[in-house]
């Protein structure tokens, strides 16, 4: 270490001067250019961003109705329109997510308002089903000796079989 320091401060105060400033200028230059290829790279992908949105990232101009109702052109800052833009397409996609929500609730409800009306018409159906079996049960249960039918158990055999009664019962 003591020699460098003695090489440096054997050097003339003009080279030394000279040395100072070239690695500040050759610092300064690589951040520049760090500097200057992130710039680019952000350009590139604000280019990138307004193309897919549908606008454009430089200045340009654009129609708006003034409160007299006249069509006046307006001037549109870098990005303005490509940021006016995104933020109406986040928007629709808000809306969008909101109603199809709403929607698919709403099938939901009505799908379980009909699942229930289902079960309970099964339930109806099971529940008549019992009642003509046991029906059917007690008219067999009356069949007498000499094995003779009568109304009583061709009603409890079509309650069994789901037909309706005939007319006048």
């Amino acid at each position: 270490m003591k020699k460098l320091f003695g090489w440096v401060t054997g050097l003339d105060r003009g080279y030394l001067t000279l040395l100072v400033v070239a690695a500040a200028a050759a610092f300064l230059y690589v951040q520049w250019s760090k500097m200057a290829a992130e710039r680019d790279d952000y350009r590139r992908f604000g280019e990138l961003v307004c193309s897919a949105a549908g606008a454009e990232l430089e200045a340009g101009t654009f129609k708006v109705k003034g409160p007299d109702g006249k069509v006046r052109t307006a001037k549109a800052a870098r990005g303005q329109l490509c940021a006016q833009r995104i933020r109406a397409l986040a928007t629709y996609e808000l809306e969008t997510k909101s109603q199809s929500a709403e929607i698919l609730a709403g099938a939901l409800q009505a799908h379980n308002r009909k699942t229930e009306a289902d079960a309970a018409s099964a339930r109806r159906s099971a529940e008549a089903a019992r009642a003509a079996a046991a029906k059917m049960e007690n008219a067999n249960a009356a069949i007498g000796d000499d094995d003779r039918v009568g109304a009583d158990w061709f009603n409890a055999l079509n309650d069994v079989a789901g037909l309706r009664p005939p007319p006048g019962r």
